[in-house]
């Protein structure tokens, strides 16, 4: 994940935008903040290369019923891509607590 995260950084510090301190490249703020200054084309693109993560947090907020599920999907439909939720591991425990 660290030479991911250096290359997003990195991506992001080519176009011009700078992170804050304790800011990570993969917060999705940060990537939607990332992707409006960029041509449609190269906002698609960018988000495409993205898609398996996002149907990945896609299919965790679907399989909890969470409303914040239409979000990702409509961000995956703005890549070019279909949304289509992928297995989720049953142990990972992430949000067991969170009622979103």
């Amino acid at each position: 994940r660290g030479p991911a995260m250096i290359d997003l950084a990195q991506t992001y510090e080519k176009a011009g935008m700078y992170l804050g301190e304790g800011e990570m490249p993969d917060f999705l703020p940060v990537v939607l903040e990332f992707t409006s200054t960029q041509p449609p084309r190269e906002a698609r693109e960018f988000l495409a290369e993205m898609a398996h993560i996002f149907n990945a947090i896609f299919a965790a907020l679907q399989q909890r019923g969470s409303a914040y599920a239409a979000v990702l999907g409509a961000l995956l439909e703005l890549a070019g891509e279909k949304a289509s939720p992928v297995e989720i591991a049953a142990d990972i425990g992430v949000g067991k607590d969170d009622q979103t």
